[in-house]
């Protein structure tokens, strides 16, 4: 299967979601004097065969920090540690990490939420290059670029908030997707870390990870063809969150995966265009909503800028929308989308994915 035609495919299921969470925190110098067991913190340490080095680093050197070392000394040492989240549905699964050396692969973190006949398992192995730390989805081969990543302490994020599409966050900036693959039979549905035997070595220090549930966003993906990739090599992501009650307490848009430090804005539309939709003149997207009555979140203090990041961010006024005239949120269904530019070699344009989002 292609890249596109998997990201189509992962981006249709949605799961239910449960309350969890789960945190190993090692503190900081003197507090506690020891970096706890993960053990002692809900990580169960399934897979040692003690060719692993596990140690606590109270405190690691200048940085004020205490750690938990993983130091894989052999070609064939394992160290697992793994919390059960059967189906969670929308999640943030963050490692606060240090690596000290590795020339390849062994150091890693997972997710994997069932033993279903869909791609379902994600994976992320981090290595040591100069004084980057490479990541590397083991799905595709992707390499993600974690700059300067061996100078302290760094946040490695897999994050799913919408559909079941899986973010990669270097530091809280998205580097790109990792993609699934069936699961592994031998392994529970949960989360794990540490290091797994690949004929490789290395070592790492982990001062916090945790896994936790995220809101369900408001609203189901739409679509009127295939969503095109921008230059980032990957399509657009629209999401909602908050309340679709008309005047409630809250309402946002959230675009995900967008080209860095570009222009755009929010469009909004009762009507979604049938298939194939229309690709405007000068653009390399697709317009999914209208022909008519086209919202444009484009009023002073609505133009978005993506940032490093590569995201927009609006909290709607359901009282105060670009209908014309501007006006209320209308009860029902309505279709939401970004539009940004982009460069692709040249200047373009481009579309999220479409959102429906049926107000009370």
């Amino acid at each position: 299967m292609n890249r596109l035609a998997t990201f189509l495919a992962l981006a249709a299921g949605v799961a239910p979601v449960h309350a969890q969470s789960t945190v190993y925190d090692a503190g900081t110098a003197g507090n506690p004097p020891v970096a706890p067991d993960p053990q002692t913190m809900g990580w169960n340490l399934f897979d040692w065969n003690g060719q692993v080095g596990l140690a606590p680093v109270s405190p690691d050197g200048a940085t004020g920090l205490n750690a938990w070392e993983v130091a894989d000394n052999t070609g064939t040492g394992r160290a697992i540690y793994e919390a059960w989240f059967f189906d969670p549905g929308f999640f943030e699964y963050t490692l606060t990490m240090r690596m000290t050396a590795g020339p390849s692969g062994t150091i890693f973190f997972d997710f994997q939420n069932g033993y279903t006949l869909a791609s379902c398992h994600y994976r992320v192995d981090f290595r040591v290059q100069g004084a980057d730390v490479i990541a590397t989805d083991v799905v595709t081969g992707n390499t993600f670029v974690c700059a300067n990543g061996t100078d302290g302490y760094h946040t490695y994020t897999m994050r799913r908030v919408v559909g079941s599409v899986i973010e990669f966050q270097y530091d809280g900036v998205t580097a790109g997707i990792v993609y699934g693959e069936l699961p592994d039979l031998c392994w529970l549905p949960g989360a794990r870390w540490g290091a797994y035997s690949n004929a490789g070595l290395g070592r790492a220090r982990f001062h916090r990870v945790e896994f936790q549930t995220l809101p369900a966003p408001v609203g189901e993906m739409s679509f009127c063809g295939v969503p095109q990739p921008s230059s980032t090599g990957s399509p657009a992501l629209l999401s909602a969150a908050g309340s679709p009650v008309v005047g409630g307490p809250g309402f946002a848009l959230d675009a995900y995966l967008l080209p860095p430090n570009q222009f755009g804005y929010f469009l909004m539309s009762p009507n979604l265009r049938p298939a194939p939709g229309v690709i405007p003149p000068g653009s390399q997207g697709r317009l999914c909503l209208g022909p008519a009555s086209i919202g444009r979140f484009s009023r002073p203090g609505e133009i978005q800028f993506s940032g490093a990041a590569g995201s927009f961010h609006l909290d709607v006024d359901t009282l105060d929308v670009p209908t014309n005239p501007p006006g209320t949120m209308p009860v029902g269904t309505m279709y939401f989308q970004g539009w940004f530019r982009d460069n692709n070699p040249g200047a373009t344009s481009n579309f999220t994915t479409a959102l429906r989002v049926v107000f009370q």
